[in-house]
């Protein structure tokens, strides 16, 4: 069961009335004088026995909460309270609450407050953000680092996060002016330390090079082939955008297509940059099948706009004549859970192994080597992926084995030191057969 609680104002003078549970929950009222928690009971439970909350004491809790507020609002000039610091679990419960950087129910918000309570159990939950400096920072990532690698992972990428997302709610707090401008901060090059550090705790001699796992490009075009047969919104979900994100291309709309220009509006989201996409012959023609023949073509006669990928299941795909409905396109658009599973039962299909990492990201990936050996520009590998940076795609997707370029680099050495020039019989030498048995 959720507590009844009620805030109003700000600290100093913020009042909370809630219910006590271990007082068989009557209602208390709780505020800050001279440093130090004030309690004062109301006297009354806010709840009936069988546990539903009571209206009128709920609105009388609340309007003594304002009143008491009011009144440290008035006397605030007599004895004005020396504002305390907020702590860690006070920041963390505001950046979740319903005001919050993170007010609803997302993965991202789930893992947000893992690594919060994390952050928690080993800085202590009254840790002012103003007295966090770089020796907490620090013991909060080698404590991740090691604690991830006793569970047999490398960790450094955990530790990274954890202190990514206290950093993301300390700067938070900062734009909301709950904490100085001064505290709770890292320079810039705070990642260089935690790769020091993990160096340190396991005993490797060179960076951490992450496993990226990726498709080869025979089972990217064969994934693209077989995934109507999976789902008629996994076969236009991947014939539009098996390159980008796909994140982003299922909640594409109708009017994200402009079949006649042959163009398709990819949407921007927060930091992730949108992409305008110049469609091929075919994906056109994936187009034309979905809204004339295909899954969605009773939502083209219905609605002047609707989503391609819309939520739940389509009605007839037993038959093998699968149609999406008006309704189904007000459930928003498909998540990231089924697309997974497409995905998965694509590798079945087409009896490609499965490799932990690969899914969307391992078709993203293989899109960028694809280009790369089609010698792609990098302004054109940046488009084809929609990154807002052309170093993305070569830092993070690109794939590390390098060996045409290593080899194109021989090639150019081999010319530049003139080597098997007749001008300098010295620079032919006989072909190359490994060092003798002594080792010279």
């Amino acid at each position: 069961m959720k507590y009844w609680r009620y805030d109003i104002g700000d600290s100093p003078y913020k009042v909370t009335a809630h219910e006590k549970v271990e007082k068989r929950g009557v209602i208390y009222l709780r505020w800050r004088h001279r440093g130090n928690w004030k309690h004062r009971s109301l006297g009354k439970r806010i709840r009936k026995p069988s546990g539903a909350i009571i209206p009128a004491v709920e609105q009388w809790a609340k309007e003594q909460a304002q009143a008491k507020y009011a009144d440290l609002l008035t006397r605030k000039g007599e004895s004005d309270p020396q504002p305390t610091p907020m702590t860690l679990r006070e920041g963390f419960r505001l950046a979740i609450s319903s005001n919050g950087k993170y007010p609803a129910d997302t993965a991202h918000r789930r893992e947000v407050i893992r690594e919060l309570e994390y952050a928690c159990l080993i800085l202590g939950d009254s840790t002012p953000f103003t007295t966090i400096k770089r020796a907490h920072f620090r013991q909060l990532w080698r404590a991740k680092i090691q604690e991830l690698q006793a569970k047999g992972r490398q960790g450094l990428r955990g530790a990274e996060i954890t202190v990514s997302r206290l950093l993301a709610v300390a700067s938070w707090l900062r734009d909301e002016e709950k904490i100085p401008s001064t505290a709770c901060v890292l320079p810039r090059t705070w990642k260089y330390e935690v790769a020091k550090d993990w160096r340190l705790f396991t005993g490797a001699e060179s960076d951490y090079s992450p496993n990226r796992p990726r498709y080869t490009l025979e089972e990217f075009r064969t994934l693209i082939d077989v995934a109507p047969k999976i789902d008629p919104r996994f076969g236009l979900l991947l014939a539009l955008g098996a390159e980008l994100r796909l994140g982003q291309v299922r909640r594409a709309w109708r009017s994200d297509l402009d079949i006649e220009a042959a163009k398709f509006v990819v949407r921007g989201t927060g930091k992730k940059r949108g992409a305008t996409v110049f469609l091929t012959e075919e994906q056109v023609a994936a187009v034309r099948e979905a809204i004339g023949t295909g899954y969605l073509r009773v939502l083209e006669e219905l609605g002047p706009d609707y989503r391609l990928f819309p939520r739940g299941k389509i009605r007839g795909s037993s038959k093998g004549d699968p149609v999406a409905t008006m309704t189904m396109s007000d459930r928003g658009p498909v998540g990231p859970t089924a697309t997974l599973k497409w995905i998965l039962k694509a590798e079945k299909l087409a009896g490609i192994q499965h490799v932990k990492g690969r899914a969307t990201y391992g078709l993203r990936r293989q899109g960028v080597d694809a280009a790369d050996a089609e010698g792609i520009s990098a302004d054109g590998l940046k488009e084809l992926g929609g990154w807002a940076d052309k170093q993305i795609p070569d830092k993070i997707y690109r794939s590390r084995d390098r060996t045409k370029a290593a080899e194109e680099a021989r090639d150019v050495r081999r010319r530049l030191r003139g080597e098997g020039s007749e001008r300098n019989p010295k620079r032919n030498p006989p072909e190359f057969s490994g060092y003798a048995e002594t080792g010279k």
